[in-house]
Protein backbone atom coordinates (compact mmCIF):
# COMPACT_ATOMS: atom_id res chain seq x y z
CA UNK A 1 0.00 0.00 0.00
CA UNK A 2 1.55 3.35 -1.01
CA UNK A 3 2.30 5.97 1.61
CA UNK A 4 -0.10 8.87 1.24
CA UNK A 5 -1.36 11.76 3.37
CA UNK A 6 -4.70 10.00 3.74
CA UNK A 7 -3.01 6.81 4.96
CA UNK A 8 -0.97 8.83 7.44
CA UNK A 9 -4.17 10.44 8.82
CA UNK A 10 -5.84 7.03 9.09
CA UNK A 11 -2.84 5.60 10.93
CA UNK A 12 -2.68 8.58 13.31
CA UNK A 13 -6.41 8.20 14.06
CA UNK A 14 -5.91 4.49 14.74
CA UNK A 15 -2.95 5.14 17.05
CA UNK A 16 -4.93 7.65 19.10
CA UNK A 17 -7.02 4.74 20.38
CA UNK A 18 -4.04 3.34 22.32
CA UNK A 19 -1.81 4.46 25.14
CA UNK A 20 1.59 4.90 23.49
CA UNK A 21 4.65 4.77 25.70
CA UNK A 22 7.57 7.12 25.25
CA UNK A 23 11.29 6.58 25.64
CA UNK A 24 12.95 7.48 28.93
CA UNK A 25 16.46 7.94 27.51
CA UNK A 26 18.81 6.83 30.29
CA UNK A 27 17.04 3.72 31.62
CA UNK A 28 15.72 2.64 28.23
CA UNK A 29 19.05 2.88 26.41
CA UNK A 30 20.80 1.10 29.29
CA UNK A 31 18.11 -1.61 29.12
CA UNK A 32 18.53 -1.74 25.33
CA UNK A 33 22.23 -2.56 25.81
CA UNK A 34 21.34 -5.30 28.32
CA UNK A 35 18.72 -6.66 25.90
CA UNK A 36 21.32 -6.79 23.14
CA UNK A 37 23.74 -8.74 25.37
CA UNK A 38 20.98 -11.11 26.50
CA UNK A 39 19.94 -11.76 22.89
CA UNK A 40 23.50 -12.44 21.77
CA UNK A 41 23.97 -14.85 24.69
CA UNK A 42 20.94 -16.71 23.30
CA UNK A 43 22.22 -16.75 19.73
CA UNK A 44 20.12 -13.87 18.37
CA UNK A 45 21.69 -10.67 17.06
CA UNK A 46 19.09 -7.87 16.90
CA UNK A 47 19.63 -6.32 13.46
CA UNK A 48 17.32 -3.31 13.66
CA UNK A 49 18.88 -0.44 15.56
CA UNK A 50 15.45 0.56 16.92
CA UNK A 51 14.41 -2.95 17.99
CA UNK A 52 16.33 -2.80 21.27
CA UNK A 53 14.97 0.56 22.50
CA UNK A 54 11.44 -0.46 21.45
CA UNK A 55 11.81 -3.71 23.41
CA UNK A 56 13.22 -1.78 26.39
CA UNK A 57 10.20 0.55 26.47
CA UNK A 58 7.80 -2.40 26.24
CA UNK A 59 9.66 -4.28 28.98
CA UNK A 60 9.85 -1.26 31.34
CA UNK A 61 6.12 -0.62 30.99
CA UNK A 62 5.09 -4.29 31.02
CA UNK A 63 3.32 -3.46 27.77
CA UNK A 64 2.12 -5.64 24.94
CA UNK A 65 4.22 -5.26 21.80
CA UNK A 66 2.48 -4.74 18.47
CA UNK A 67 5.08 -5.28 15.75
CA UNK A 68 5.29 -6.65 12.23
CA UNK A 69 8.95 -7.59 12.41
CA UNK A 70 10.42 -11.08 12.87
CA UNK A 71 13.63 -9.79 14.49
CA UNK A 72 11.68 -7.83 17.09
CA UNK A 73 9.57 -10.93 17.77
CA UNK A 74 12.74 -12.92 18.49
CA UNK A 75 13.97 -10.21 20.86
CA UNK A 76 10.59 -10.15 22.64
CA UNK A 77 10.61 -13.90 23.18
CA UNK A 78 14.11 -13.86 24.67
CA UNK A 79 13.34 -10.91 26.95
CA UNK A 80 9.85 -12.13 27.86
CA UNK A 81 7.74 -9.36 26.34
CA UNK A 82 4.13 -10.17 25.44
CA UNK A 83 3.42 -9.88 21.70
CA UNK A 84 -0.08 -8.98 20.54
CA UNK A 85 -1.63 -11.78 18.49
CA UNK A 86 -2.70 -9.35 15.75
CA UNK A 87 0.95 -8.70 14.90
CA UNK A 88 1.81 -12.32 14.02
CA UNK A 89 2.54 -13.53 10.53
CA UNK A 90 2.83 -17.11 9.34
CA UNK A 91 6.63 -16.91 9.74
CA UNK A 92 6.42 -15.42 13.23
CA UNK A 93 7.32 -17.38 16.33
CA UNK A 94 4.51 -18.45 18.66
CA UNK A 95 3.16 -15.88 21.13
CA UNK A 96 4.79 -15.52 24.51
CA UNK A 97 2.80 -16.22 27.62
CA UNK A 98 0.64 -13.40 28.93
CA UNK A 99 -0.37 -12.31 32.39
CA UNK A 100 -3.99 -12.43 33.55
CA UNK A 101 -4.22 -8.63 33.20
CA UNK A 102 -2.88 -8.71 29.64
CA UNK A 103 -5.47 -11.35 28.71
CA UNK A 104 -8.23 -9.25 30.26
CA UNK A 105 -7.07 -5.99 28.63
CA UNK A 106 -4.93 -7.07 25.67
CA UNK A 107 -4.84 -3.68 23.91
CA UNK A 108 -4.86 -1.33 26.91
CA UNK A 109 -1.12 -0.73 26.82
CA UNK A 110 0.70 -1.22 23.55
CA UNK A 111 4.08 -0.33 22.14
CA UNK A 112 3.72 0.15 18.40
CA UNK A 113 6.75 -0.69 16.32
CA UNK A 114 7.82 -0.67 12.69
CA UNK A 115 4.72 0.92 11.26
CA UNK A 116 4.94 1.24 7.52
Amino acid sequence: MPRTDARERDLRRLLQRFHLHSVDPTPDFEAAARICRQCRQNGVTPRGILDRPIAAVAWRNNATLFAYDIDLHRVAIIVGICIDLASHRDRSPPPTTTTEEQRAYPMRSVVMAHLQ
